[in-house]
């Protein structure tokens, strides 16, 4: 997804940042840099492959996933219905 992210992205980021496009990319590096490093110390600290999951639930408990599902549900339910009442305005115009 890097690849794809950096040539998608692009034009938008220079027309937004301008002169400051480098430095935008050199912040986000660092704050990738940054993640991966924290990655690479719950991996050592907790060898599973849960991943990101297995993390949530030892730093804040089973209950917080849970959490998690019912709000991604409910946003995910309001953003299609934003996203069909976008397109059916857009076909009404057209």
């Amino acid at each position: 997804m890097v690849g794809g992210g950096i040539f998608a992205v692009l034009g938008l980021a220079v027309s937004l940042a301008k002169r400051g496009t480098p430095i935008a990319f050199l912040f986000a590096g660092i704050l990738a840099l940054i993640t991966a490093y924290s990655y690479a110390n719950f991996s050592k600290k907790y060898p599973n492959r849960g991943g990101t999951v297995k993390f949530i639930n030892q730093g804040f408990g089973k209950t917080s996933i849970l959490a998690l599902k019912k709000t991604y549900k409910n946003h995910s339910f309001f953003i299609n219905f934003s996203i069909k009442k976008f397109y059916s305005t857009i076909a009404l115009i057209l």
